[in-house]
């Protein structure tokens, strides 16, 4: 019976200081509470797909510079559906250094289409919605 309450107990410690960890790693990249680094979008936030020919996926990047003080952390990027797949800068986006976000549409749908992607960040804004629009024939 002790042997299995010290192992529990050193379990618990050994999983509190991951938590500990991780949560001072989220911290020095300001990724709990906004931050005042803006973002410069070096094209639009919205892009125009034009006509795309049914089946064939179409990718478009949106690329960005960050213009603050403060590393940029983008925690999430979600398309509006399943149609969408959505790829983003991992690693925290320096002062003056480029990241991005890569949407890649699925077009299986013949018709317009008109698709937000919603990117969480630790800027000032915090959520930052870019739109793909379309026709599939």
């Amino acid at each position: 019976m002790k042997k299995a309450l010290i192992i529990m107990i050193g379990f618990m410690m050994f999983c509190a200081m991951g938590f500990a960890q991780n949560a001072e790693k989220l911290v020095s990249y300001n990724v709990l509470s906004p931050t005042t680094s803006t973002i410069s979008w070096l094209n639009t936030q919205t892009i125009d797909l034009g006509k795309i020919v049914k089946g064939t996926p179409k990718t478009v990047t949106f690329e960005f510079v960050n213009t603050g003080n403060d590393p940029i952390v983008i925690s999430s990027a979600k398309g509006q559906c399943g149609c969408t797949n959505v790829e983003y800068s991992k690693e925290p986006v320096l002062f003056n250094k480029k990241g991005f976000v890569k949407v890649t549409y699925n077009a299986s749908n013949v018709g317009v289409f008109n698709k937000s992607i919603t990117v969480v960040t630790n800027t000032s804004e915090q959520t930052i919605l870019l739109n793909i629009k379309g026709e599939v024939y």
